[in-house]
C-alpha cells in the first residue's frame, strides 16, 4: 500500500481546476492495477485535504492498495477535525485494513 501526501491526484476531480503537476503518473497507477481506497468507497464525492493561502481546495493525501491487499482493505475515510482545529494543515486519512 501505498499512503501519503502525493501532492496531486486527478485533474477536476481531486482539485476544481486543471493545476496538478504529475496527473498523468499519479493516474498510472490506477491503470498498473492499484486502486485509490477512498475513491474506492467514495466514488462520487468531493472532498479537500488541504487548503491553499487562496482557500483553493484539494485531495492531496491518498491510499493506494496493490491488487493483492485490496480484498483487506475494509474502508478509507477522512478526518477532517484536525485540519479544522488547526493541528495540521492536512485532514488524517484512515484506512482499515484487515
Amino acid at each position: 500500500m501505498f499512503v501519503g501526501d502525493f501532492n496531486t491526484g486527478a485533474h477536476r476531480l481531486d482539485e476544481a481546476g486543471k493545476t496538478f503537476a504529475c496527473a498523468a503518473q499519479f493516474a498510472q497507477l490506477s491503470s498498473s492495477g492499484w486502486t485509490d481506497a477512498w475513491r474506492l468507497y467514495h466514488p462520487q464525492t468531493t472532498e479537500w485535504t488541504w487548503y491553499s493561502t487562496k482557500g483553493n481546495g484539494f485531495r492531496l493525501d491518498h491510499a493506494f492498495a496493490s491488487p493483492s491487499l485490496l480484498p483487506c482493505v475494509l474502508s478509507c475515510r477522512y478526518s477532517h477535525t484536525e485540519r479544522e482545529a488547526k493541528v495540521s494543515n492536512h485532514s488524517i486519512l484512515i484506512t482499515d485494513v484487515e
